[in-house]
């Protein structure tokens, strides 16, 4: 069963992911954190990995999804799936996204079945490769669709 990382300052969507949660991930739920700042998720990615890990970009403590995946990508042994959600729609920064190794970049307001929908497809991606340690350049062409369609709207 992966373990599972929400990082969000907003009680909203908080709420939203927690109700995707026990809708799309009921069987996942002790395998489920969600924080609210970058080292609350520094600190649990310190003391456990996690296969999955969901962003807001802008975190109240005035840092960004960046910081935590920057930490992330500085991890020799362990990468998780990655994805960030956020209002932001410059380029620039899905470019960057994309360049850190996000998977799936989705634009706020979030939408339960969207969401649900992505967390399914990683879930599922990382059971048919359980026991296979995936690094970040092969886990990204299989959402490279998604990312293509986001810039081209975002162009």
């Amino acid at each position: 069963m992966p373990r599972i990382l929400f990082v969000e300052d907003d009680p909203i969507a908080i709420e939203m992911l927690e109700s995707i949660s026990r809708q799309y991930l009921p069987s996942h739920s002790k395998k489920i954190k969600i924080v609210t700042d970058s080292s609350q998720a520094i600190g649990l990615l310190r003391e456990r990995p996690f296969d999955f890990v969901v962003l807001d970009y802008e975190l109240g403590d005035g840092h960004t999804a960046f910081d935590v995946i920057s930490f992330i990508n500085q991890q020799p042994l362990h990468r998780p799936h990655m994805v960030m959600l956020t209002i932001n729609q410059e380029k620039q920064t899905l470019m960057e996204a994309n360049r850190l190794g996000v998977s799936h970049y989705i634009l706020k307001p979030i939408h339960v079945d969207v969401v649900g929908r992505v967390i399914q497809e990683i879930i599922n991606f990382h059971h048919r490769n359980e026991g296979m340690h995936v690094m970040l350049d092969q886990r990204t062409p299989v959402f490279k669709d998604f990312k293509s369609d986001v810039i081209q709207r975002m162009s």
